[in-house]
Order: structure tokens, then sequence, then C-alpha cells
């Protein structure tokens, strides 16, 4: 789809769309991952997962990570620093800055859905 031809409104409501569907997949991925490594099933991982707060949730899947032998110590150092930068990206974009935060605004997080 060529978004230039569509109106600037239009285009950010297809965009953000775009956003909070690539956001869905990559939580459902992190859930599945999750409750594979743990062997739970699906049904306990939904109701886990919507119980635990992204920032947890990565806190988890890291830990897996680490406690995992299969992976090399390596991959296992190379994996956690891979979470962690997408943990300080998720941050950046959810959380207010200082500013925001002193001038009365609300948190960016509060707006949005605990899972899609």
């Amino acid at each position: 789809m060529d978004l230039s031809t569509l109106d600037q409104e239009t285009r950010c409501f297809v965009l953000l769309g775009q956003f909070f569907h690539t956001w869905a997949n990559m939580e459902r991925a992190l859930h599945a991952a999750t409750g594979y490594a743990l062997n739970i099933d699906a049904t306990k991982v939904q109701i886990l997962a919507v119980n635990i707060d992204f920032e947890n949730k990565l806190y988890i899947i890291n830990t897996l990570v680490d406690a995992n032998q299969d992976f090399s110590a390596d991959d296992r150092k190379q994996y956690s620093k891979t979470i962690e930068e997408f943990g300080a990206t998720v941050g950046a974009l959810f959380h207010p800055t200082p500013d925001a935060t002193a001038a009365g605004k609300p948190p960016y997080n509060q707006f949005l859905p605990r899972y899609v």
C-alpha cells in the first residue's frame, strides 16, 4: 500500500494500526516462548501473561535464556544484551520524560492496553 496517497490523519491511523498489530504479534511470540520454556499450557500462559507487565515478561525471558545450558555462554550473553536493549527501547517509547511528568502530563503508557 502506498501511504503517500493517504491524507495525514488516515496515514497516521494506518501506521498506528500496523504498530499495534506488530506489537501484538511480538507479545504473542514472547508468551509462546515463555510457555514453551516453562512447559505451561496455552490457557495458563494466557492467564499469566495478562497479569505480568511487559518489563517483567522481559526479565522472565532473560532469566530463562540465562538458565538454559543448551545455549553457549556467548549466545546467552548476546541474547541477554539484545533483550536488555529491547527493554530500554520499549521503556523510552512508553514512559514519560521527566519534563512531561513535571508538566503534569499523564504517563504515555496509562492509555495503552495491558495486552492487545
